[in-house]
């Protein structure tokens, strides 16, 4: 026995992954396969192979040795016998001890109902990499073992038995066929029972080798309490996809309902006398017509893609596991195939509900008892069944389903994804067949299903588009960058996300779907999906019809795998991605305009023809809501039609040349159209007044009657008149459609002008558009209205950064711009750029505010006209690399058909046509050197004009604790800031009033200590203080360029610096240094000592260099503790490590034993007291120092003592 094998007893699951080591099964390749070296060559000493990769038994089983075939007595292995392969296989017979594991039923079961079902050959899911041989031939479980035999289009599989016990198992798990290897070491108990299942021929490995590759695979999600969790054996076994429901709590009908949707349905013969016996429902006028045959005999009846594309198996759970307690036919804790439901007695018409009851009832033709309660038969496949008989016999049962009904039941639907339409794979890890070396590119695979029963119309129909996509869930660079799914059809949709994760042990992982907007938040608390997981679970989501944008969020701590499956084409992607494809029209809006299209083509072209009213109908309908609603809906329908024909009106006017005009009166026959007309017809109260005959105007006339009376029958009497003209008119302009008449054809090519121009999907979209949003009313009757806010209109500006150093701030764009007269834009903003941490900013001119913004970019705002406008600028930090050219992209996404922004002071929109003006980076940058007035440095910056600027503060130390103040001329603050070590001023306006400007930088009191290296940095740079501070500014270049002076130097080198950036426009004429008039006034004030004497200066740098010498002590550290200390310790004073000596006041000592005693006067008396107050004060100094020194001391004592317990472990290091 191995000692990989002996860990197996120990350990529960050993398979270890790497994130990026794509599970450490790898992708199944047939041409690997073929090339594989079938001897012991994985690095063992031994003849036999050894799996490095342990495997896991159930909790249930207790393995007690473990056994190679040679080692077992009385056994001759063999992969798989030919004479056995004829019939199923008996996994029930030799494993009855193995029943009490979850994992070994389930196996068992599956593979058993497997052979079943696959008798006449097995769809699974193919790839690239992968052929399928078998798709009309019957499957077998050895199918999945290889040893010593080829893969691929045309190759017998044959695997032998290996000497060396290596073999490869072909299982599906995380998307793909995986190629697992695995020994022969067979586990047996301590009666000598082996713990992987064998068929009736006790010889065979094939069960025993899958059994042993599949639990490789299921250790990874179960528990101490459950086996099958989120697994399934035949998923692993044929890659289709596992949708599975608890229908516990659902009603019989409902339980009904779902199972006979998704299976075979049947019915019983119509001429059977058993079933009108069964029933008890009786027809007097065909009894004696009816014929003898059998009551069970089926007929299918539902369409036969549904029964190819979904499988169904059926669970009934008993916790007892006591078959009394169960219908015959039934084993719990047992998946079943569903094979057919049959209703056997349908419920009644509804005419039947009212009098028929009561009477037959009493002519005895339907029983009170039983006959409200459905009669339902499930057709079920017992796998226990199919073991014990041969493949030609029969080995399904009709079951009564309202007995089944009272058990818990859950229902699998394995799905067929070569069935749908479009399929597209989401992992953080992509192979590179897949994705052609570029993680974010995707590879459209069309692929053809084999169906050889299938007409080749049919076939035609199953062609499938399966698309790869690469969402790095943990590594993207982005902060809040999720994956988004777009789907728009005119149907309604089903989707289908199957969601594999290596899941840590007990930790789920998750994936969330949520409906997303661009310009408002989902009122919806919960959202639409939620998967969770410990290994591979599938959920189904179903759409109504429309546009759609969903929201997909992953969480994973190891690598995952999505598939997304639908009957409706659909993409995947990033938010870019998604503001590409949603800048198109709606399916629906495109239906309703197409429609209309269709109609105008229709009503134009037949100008002249007999079709030409029933065309013109037609035309007026088609752009009418499909149904009326209520009374006032149809009033609604003349401002539709009043809309409609105003914009084709004033689109054929200005597009078309010609007397259009006339040529639409003469189409549509009414002269009252006119320019910028309001009404279609003629809108004149006169119309629609009484119409009284020439006499009875005469007569009313003749009688007195008051001036109201009187303007009335004027008004009357002119309707008259002006009808009589309009019908000449009406009559004049039928004549013109008389195909003989000789302007017939120069209107008829003026209304094919009129159809270039106008009838276009763009054109009518927009009129749709236009003709809903002004009026509420019309939203409900126009289902398209719902997509309007998902149609999108954006405006893009496009860059490149070039010469990126690393570490660095990084000014990407900054715009002013502002709202169109008489308009509020409802925009939102976004920044796209491949950097670890960016920002995007608004803010409005007039007040300075910011714009409430999340992370990134900046909420959807509704943004107003203002006198300066708004102000735009992006940011960011770059990567640890040099990065030479880097793309970015700005987009203001507005709805489409509302207004834009605008360029400030101009009237155009913001297009990518434009060219945005460049930024000048300049740049200042100096040692820090610590003073009184913690002063960081004091910047001038001259301006030859007014413009906007930006800004940004840096110190070397991140600790730092700042203020930063931008002063004018007469020293007024105009913008002071607090923060740490680096502050941000995104936007500033300078006046032109205004030519200098002062940025000054105030550290916190005790906010910037430094170590004892930088404090040597400090001193050297105090001596170079004479010289002047160099500026180095950009010259005029792109935005994120560096100058060649920035690129020799290091901005955070050695030492305490600031750095100081602006950015500012390329138009702009600007000045940047440091302040150092303070400094050249001290200068000179040197300067002047040294008018009358020369050599003071340096005579008096010269005495002091010499008592230094003289008279400093050194101190010194120990070799290994002295970088350390001077790199770590940051002190706000310089270190002492030099001492002034005592100096030896004996030679100064004075005898006065020979000199005559005097008298002490009140000056010696005052002279005592001032020596005494002297020594007073030098012994309180001396104290003071005493004890700084001793604090030194102890300081130095514990740091060496911390030091002493660190050496040891970088040692061992």
């Amino acid at each position: 026995m191995s000692n990989n094998s002996k860990k197996v007893t120990e350990a529960n699951v050993s398979v270890s992954f790497s994130r990026y080591d794509s599970i450490a099964w790898p992708k199944w390749s047939d041409n690997d396969l073929n090339s594989e070296q079938w001897n012991n060559s994985r690095g063992s000493s031994t003849q036999f192979y050894d799996d490095p990769q342990s495997v896991s038994l159930p909790s249930s089983l207790k393995p007690h040795s473990w056994k190679r075939p040679h080692e077992i007595k009385n056994f001759q292995p063999i992969i798989y016998s030919s004479q056995s392969s004829k019939n199923y296989p008996n996994l029930f017979l030799n494993n009855q001890h193995l029943l009490i594991s979850e994992f070994m039923r389930w196996f068992i079961s599956s593979v058993t109902i497997l052979f079943y079902y696959g008798r006449e050959g097995l769809e699974i899911t193919e790839s690239s990499s992968f052929s399928w041989n078998y798709q009309d031939k019957p499957w077998h479980g050895s199918l999945h073992i290889y040893s010593m035999n080829k893969a691929g289009p045309g190759e017998k599989h044959n695997p032998q038995i290996n000497p060396h016990g290596r073999y490869v198992a072909r299982l599906f798990f995380m998307g793909y066929w995986r190629r697992i290897e695995i020994d022969d070491l067979i586990p047996f108990d301590s009666e000598g029972r082996s713990l992987l299942p064998h068929t009736e021929n006790y010889q065979e490995l094939w069960s025993v080798l899958l059994a042993k590759a599949m639990l490789k695979i299921a250790a990874l999600s179960w528990d101490s309490h459950h086996e099958i969790n989120d697994f399934n054996p035949i998923v692993c076994l044929t890659g289709w996809t596992c949708l599975s429901f608890n229908i516990t709590y659902l009603s019989p009908n409902d339980r009904w309902e779902l199972l006979s949707k998704y299976s075979k349905t049947n019915k019983l013969s119509d001429e059977s006398d058993d079933l009108k016996k069964d029933n008890k429902i009786i027809d007097k006028q065909k009894r004696s017509n009816r014929k003898h045959k059998n009551s069970f005999q089926v007929v299918e009846k539902v369409n036969q893609k549904n029964n190819n594309s979904i499988v169904t198996f059926l669970c009934i759970s008993n916790a007892s596991n006591n078959l009394n307690e169960v219908p015959d036919g039934i084993i719990p804790n047992y998946p079943a195939y569903v094979e057919s439901t049959c209703d056997i007695k349908p419920p009644l018409e509804s005419w039947k509900l009212h009098r028929w009851i009561p009477w037959a009832m009493r002519q005895g033709i339907i029983d009170p008892a039983d006959y409200f309660i459905p009669t339902r038969r499930i057709f079920l496949l017992n796998p226990t069944n199919v073991a014990l008989i041969n493949e030609n016999e029969k080995v399904s049962s009709w079951l009564d389903f309202n007995k089944l009904s009272d058990y818990p039941m859950y229902i699998y639907f394995f799905f067929k994804l070569e069935y749908f339409k479009c399929v597209i794979d989401v992992a953080d890890v992509l192979l590179d067949d897949e994705l052609h070396g570029d993680k974010r590119k995707k590879l459209n695979n069309v692929t053809r299903m084999r169906k050889k029963k299938l007409k080749e119309q049919e076939s035609n129909e199953t062609m499938q588009i399966k698309k790869y996509y690469n969402y790095n869930h943990i590594g993207i660079q982005s902060r809040n960058e999720p994956l988004y799914l777009f789907i728009d059809s005119i149907h309604s949709k089903f989707l289908l996300f199957n969601f594999s994760a290596l899941s840590q042990i007990g930790k789920n992982s998750s994936l969330i779907i949520e409906r997303h907007c661009w310009f408002k938040r989902s009122l919806e608390s919960k959202p639409l999906l939620e998967i969770k997981t410990l290994s591979t679970k599938a959920m189904a989501l179903c759409l109504e019809a429309g546009r759609h944008l969903l929201r997909i969020y992953c969480q994973s701590e190891n690598s995952y795998h999505l598939t997304i499956s639908s009957d409706t084409n659909f993409h995947v992607g990033n938010r870019k991605e998604m503001h590409d494809l949603m800048q198109s029209e709606s399916e629906r809006i495109k239906m309703v305009a197409n429609k209309i299209i269709n109609s105008m083509n229709d009503a134009f072209n037949s100008f002249g023809s007999d079709n030409y009213r029933v065309n013109l109908k037609n035309y007026y309908r088609s752009y009418m809501p499909e149904r009326k609603n209520n009374i006032s809906d149809i009033k609604s329908y003349k401002a539709i039609h009043d809309h409609f024909a105003k914009e084709l009106i004033e689109l054929a006017i200005e597009n078309c040349s010609g007397n259009i005009l006339e040529a639409l009166k003469i189409f549509f026959l009414n002269p009252e159209i006119k320019k910028n007309s309001e009404s279609f017809f003629n809108d004149n109260p006169m119309n629609s007044a009484p119409k009284p005959s020439m006499e009875n105007i005469g007569e009313q006339f003749g009688e007195e009657e008051d001036k109201y009376q009187r303007e009335q029958m004027l008004i009357n009497a002119a309707t008259v008149i002006q009808s009589f003209w309009r019908m000449i008119r009406i009559k004049l302009y039928k004549k013109f459609h008389d195909v003989n008449h000789k302007q017939h054809k120069s209107i008829q090519q003026l209304l094919h002008n009129i159809l270039l121009n106008v009838a276009n999907l763009n054109v009518v979209c927009n009129i749709i558009r236009k003709m809903i949003n002004k009026n509420e009313k019309l939203l409900d009757l126009y289902p398209c209205s719902d997509d309007f806010q998902k149609v999108l209109e954006i405006q893009k500006i496009e860059g490149n950064l070039s010469s990126i150093l690393p570490h660095q701030w990084v000014p990407i764009v900054r715009l002013t711009v502002n709202v169109p007269n008489d308009s509020i834009v409802f925009a939102c903003l976004d920044l796209f750029i491949d950097l670890p941490v960016y920002i995007l900013q608004v803010f409005n001119n007039d007040t300075g505010r910011e714009l409430q913004r999340v992370v990134n970019n900046v909420i959807p705002f509704h943004y107003q006209r203002k006198i300066k406008g708004y102000s735009i600028i992006g940011y960011g930090w770059s990567q640890s690399k040099r990065v030479e050219q880097l793309k970015w992209s700005l987009h203001v996404t507005t709805i489409k058909g509302n207004p834009q922004l605008n360029f400030f002071n101009q009237d155009r929109p913001i297009s990518s046509s434009f060219e945005i003006p460049q930024l000048q980076l300049y740049e200042l940058s100096n040692v820090y050197i610590p003073n009184v007035n913690n002063l960081i440095f004091n910047a001038i910056l001259k301006m030859s004009g007014d413009c906007w600027i930006s800004l940004r503060a840096s110190t070397s130390y991140k600790g730092v604790k700042m203020k930063l103040k931008i002063k004018k001329t007469n020293k007024k603050i105009v913008k002071e800031i607090y923060g740490a070590s680096i502050i941000i001023v995104p936007i500033i306006y300078l006046e032109k009033e205004d030519y200098e400007w002062t940025i000054e930088a105030i550290v916190s009191p005790n906010s910037w200590p430094l170590t004892a290296e930088e404090w040597d940095i400090v001193a050297k740079t105090k001596t170079m203080m004479n010289t002047q501070t160099k500026i180095r500014k950009q010259s005029t270049l792109s935005i994120g360029k560096i100058s060649k002076s920035q690129q020799e130097s290091k901005i955070f080198s050695k030492g305490p610096r600031w750095c100081l950036q602006v950015a500012i426009d390329a138009g702009a004429h600007a000045e940047l240094y440091q302040d150092s008039s303070r400094h050249v006034e001290i200068q000179k004030i040197k300067e002047s000592w040294g008018i009358h004497d020369p050599n003071r200066i340096n005579r008096g740098r010269k005495i002091r260099e010499n008592f230094l010498y003289n008279n400093c002590i050194i101190q010194e550290l120990l070799p290994e503790d002295s970088e350390f200390i001077r790199s770590e310790i940051r002190t706000l004073k310089p270190p002492q490590i030099q001492e002034i000596s005592s100096l030896n006041l004996s030679t100064f000592f004075i005898n006065n034993s020979d000199e005559n005693r005097r008298l002490k006067t009140e000056s010696d008396e005052e002279l005592n007291i001032t020596i005494r107050e002297q020594n007073i004060m030098a012994f309180e100094e001396m104290q003071t120092l005493f004890i700084e020194r001793s604090n030194n001391l102890l300081r130095e004592l514990q740091l060496n003592v911390a030091l002493s317990t660190r050496m040891p472990t970088k040692r061992n290091k």
